[in-house]
């Protein structure tokens, strides 16, 4: 009889005893459970507030256009594009025609309307005060133009009632990718230009310009790479 008690006993704590197990188990599996997706939720804010990318071309041209002023129709068109990239696979190809002294083809552009193509998460107008924009732009072999009057970028936005403001100018560095910025005030930027009125509290579309450098007649009719615009 003993024998027999003993045995049960010996069978109800171990029995305990594996219960004990297993709820540790189970509660250390829905503390990982937990952990991996905290981990996860903080990743991708991490990602999202270190990712400031608003136009990446990864997916489409997300609106992108060439400029149809009488003054500025170098850009002939713009396209998705794999042949340069600066980050992921694509970036926007402007398809230049520049004529450097030509009433209409020493500059062209390629702009975006945000009041129909408008970032995800941005709401247009945007108040961009303040902010810097920026974006890479690429330029083949014989895009520099005349060596002592190269061509050049620029960036630029425009308010609600299409007034602009135009970053530094900045000139074209062949076969390589370059950075160009544009601090977004209601200042004239340095060595940039600024209607008189223009409100950075109220932008609606921004853009990147490719102009022939003053006094050049220098041609040049290839591409140009944009990617990565971001603020």
């Amino acid at each position: 009889m003993d024998r027999l008690i003993g045995k049960a006993t010996s069978s109800v704590e171990g029995a305990e005893l594996a219960s004990a197990r297993l709820r540790r188990c189970t509660a250390l599996c829905l503390l990982c459970v937990g952990l991996f997706f905290a981990l996860g939720r903080m990743g991708s804010a991490i990602a999202s507030a270190k990712s400031s990318v608003r136009y990446s071309f990864e997916n489409a041209i997300q609106g992108w256009q060439a400029q149809d002023y009488e003054d500025s129709m170098a850009c002939e068109r713009v396209g998705r594009s794999e042949e340069r990239s600066k980050e992921g696979r694509y970036s926007l190809r402007m398809v230049m025609d520049l004529v450097g002294g030509d009433s209409h083809k020493s500059k062209g552009e390629a702009w975006v309307n945000m009041r129909e193509n408008g970032p995800k998460g941005v709401k247009v107008p945007a108040n961009l005060d303040k902010r810097t924009i920026t974006a890479w732009v690429y330029a083949p072999k014989g895009a520099r133009g005349e060596p002592s009057r190269p061509n050049g970028f620029q960036l630029f936005v425009k308010d609600s009632d299409w007034r602009s403001e135009y970053g530094a100018w900045l000139n074209v560095k062949e076969g390589q990718w370059t950075r160009i910025s544009l601090p977004v005030t209601s200042s004239k930027p340095s060595k940039g230009w600024m209607d008189k009125g223009f409100d950075p509290t109220r932008i609606i579309a921004l853009g990147v310009k490719m102009g022939a450098g003053g006094g050049s007649d220098a041609k040049y009719k290839g591409a140009v790479f944009v990617d990565a615009v971001e603020w």
